[in-house]
């Protein structure tokens, strides 16, 4: 189970990365338009139950199809619901000097008056705009290409000439593909909902007889 700081959104005037502010709040905080009290400061900001890694239902599909001499084999993974914390991302929200970041600081606040998710690029409260949030929760459903076959069986006029019983060719594929939330986030990777900096499982293609 998640329990975390409740992220509210980015302050369209100042660019601050703002939540929830907890009860009895007293410094740090401010009260919006909407009537929701907020903070920018990670210690006065309020938690909460967020959700739970696991899934309403998971499992797989596979089969194999044939037609005359092909077969198509294939093997699909998937999960539905589920909550995953993607910590990969959020170090790569975070902005330090000589480190890489995610694409989507592009869409950072940038003047006032600018509304989007994302707080403006300030290296003095990088910590504090982009600490542990439900920010950083999404969905961990996903389908998973796990592997895929496509073979034909060679006729028997071909390889009887040269001895064999059977014969087939292929081409294949295993990892090929995986459909999340979020491009590049494995939610397979574990079963707490959380991520670390290793590498996704390889993609594999190969061909044979």
């Amino acid at each position: 189970a998640f329990y975390l700081r409740r992220w509210y959104g980015v302050d369209p005037a100042g660019g601050s990365g703002l939540k929830y502010a907890a009860k009895g709040t007293t410094t740090d905080y401010r009260v919006t338009a909407k009537g929701d009290t907020v903070t920018f400061n990670p210690t006065f900001a309020a938690f909460d139950y967020a959700g739970s890694a696991i899934p309403k239902f998971f499992g797989s599909v596979s089969s194999t199809l044939s037609v005359r001499d092909f077969a198509l084999s294939f093997l699909f993974n998937y999960q539905v619901g589920g909550k995953f914390y993607d910590g990969n991302y959020a170090g790569l929200m975070a902005i330090s000097y000589g480190s890489a970041l995610h694409t989507d600081n592009l869409r950072a606040w940038k003047k006032p008056g600018d509304v989007t998710d994302v707080p403006r690029l300030d290296i003095n409260k990088t910590g504090q705009f982009n600490s542990q949030s439900d920010r950083f929760l999404i969905d961990a459903s996903y389908l998973n290409l796990r592997n895929v076959t496509l073979s034909y069986k060679l006729p028997k006029s071909v390889i009887g000439k040269i001895g064999f019983d059977a014969a087939k060719v292929y081409v294949g594929g295993e990892n090929l593909y995986i459909f999340t939330k979020r491009r590049g986030m494995n939610p397979a990777e574990s079963f707490n909902g959380t991520n670390s900096p290793v590498y996704v499982p390889n993609r594999l293609v190969n061909v044979g007889i």
